[in-house]
């Protein structure tokens, strides 16, 4: 377990989870959603702004197991891709 404890491990699951979970939740609830007309992207960009804020939830089932003292690495991983994520959706909101 301890090869997981790493900061670079952190940002890639910190990463990887929620785009996977962003990619279900858009394939289940809104198949509408067509990024490849780039006219509407703006458009597009709004309506998947409050799906990815839910799929940040998926950094949570990693996030519980490893608070423990010893995970601190991963943790800070964790934590640096959600503010990463934080700021895009800040991003996407203001366009």
């Amino acid at each position: 377990m301890n090869k997981f404890n790493t900061l670079p491990w952190g940002l890639v699951v910190g990463l990887l989870c929620p785009a996977i979970a962003l990619l279900l939740i858009c394939i289940g609830i809104d198949p509408d959603i067509d990024f490849t007309d780039m006219d509407h992207l703006n458009l597009n960009l709004k309506r998947i702004s409050p799906f990815l804020r839910l799929s940040l939830i998926a950094n949570m089932i990693f996030f519980i197991p490893f608070k423990k003292k010893p995970k601190v690495r991963f943790l800070r991983g964790l934590i640096g891709a959600t503010i990463l994520y934080g700021i895009v959706i800040l991003i996407i909101h203001f366009l």
